[in-house]
């Protein structure tokens, strides 16, 4: 495990390390932290919608960069007028590479994903610059009809 993650190999075996007998990881669902462990250590991950952000957040926080790169793949595969607007949410949050993926597929696809329950989801930043895209494809009421 440790190979795999420097944020896990400092937290197991640093400097700062005690005596504990446990290790909390507060930000985390626990199944989710399931998913990370079993692919650090088998280098197997099945990803769904469901817990697919938290898994990219994790991989990404604990710098398993392997499996940061599947969760990518993953929805870059699975990007779809319901899930885009989600994606963008948590691309702008924390993972920046994923940004423009999910931003041309807004842009693309603009009519279906402003109407998708996640559009209300995503950051006043997205919807800006969501918005005043040259190439949204999308009209004017449907921008404004949601709000």
């Amino acid at each position: 495990m440790i190979s795999r993650s420097a944020v896990f190999a400092a937290m197991l075996c640093g400097q700062a390390v005690t005596n504990q007998k446990s290790i909390v990881i507060p930000d985390v669902e626990p199944d989710v932290f399931k998913t990370v462990l079993r692919y650090m250590y088998s280098d197997h991950v099945d990803l769904d919608d469901e817990i697919i952000s938290g898994t990219l957040y994790a991989a990404s926080k604990y710098k398993v960069t392997r499996l940061a790169s599947e969760c990518r793949r993953y929805i870059s595969n699975n990007i779809d007028e319901n899930n885009a607007c989600a994606f963008l949410h948590d691309a702008d949050r924390f993972d920046q590479a994923l940004i423009q993926t999910c931003f041309s597929y807004i842009l693309k696809y603009g009519e279906t994903c402003l109407k998708s329950d996640s559009f209300s989801k995503i950051s006043r930043n997205c919807v800006q610059k969501s918005i005043e895209a040259d190439d949204l494809k999308a009209c004017e009421l449907s921008v404004w009809a949601p709000w």
